[in-house]
């Protein structure tokens, strides 16, 4: 991957209109400029990471909704915060939508384990008559 990204900004990246080579737009940014796309990609990856953990857990029907939806309004909170542009009602009102959104496909999710589970007990295929644990994804026990 690095050598790819590697090989992309020497030849890609130095088809500019305004002549300026890759390195020379690396060289025009600021130590603070850096910083942020480090931290960017520091960011991005552990959501990556946190995104196919709960994958792994709920399925990608449920898990992608709500990590979507949590991004769309950590988002537009910290976008807002930065800088004060748009109708605050408006931004509010989505991200409560947006909320109650995410809300209602945790829920979804968990009637939905609950009956899966139910049925293949009554069938004889469950290894338990215990119901799921809302808490499968946590690594410790209780």
């Amino acid at each position: 991957m690095v050598v790819a990204a590697f090989l992309y900004a020497m030849t890609v990246g130095n088809l500019g209109y305004d002549g300026f080579s890759f390195m020379d737009d690396l060289m025009h940014a600021g130590k603070r400029e850096w910083l942020y796309g480090f931290m960017g990609g520091v960011i991005f990856n552990l959501g990556n990471m946190i995104l196919m953990s709960a994958i792994s857990v709920a399925g990608m029907a449920v898990a992608f909704p709500v990590g979507i939806g949590v991004a769309t309004i950590v988002g537009t909170a910290l976008a807002y915060a930065a800088r004060s542009t748009g109708n605050p009602a408006l931004l509010f009102a989505g991200c409560v939508m947006i909320a109650g959104a995410i809300v209602a496909a945790a829920l979804a999710y968990g009637f939905y384990a609950i009956l899966r589970h139910e049925e293949l007990a009554r069938a004889g295929k469950a290894a338990s008559t215990r119901r799921p644990s809302s808490i499968k994804g946590w690594s410790w026990r209780w």
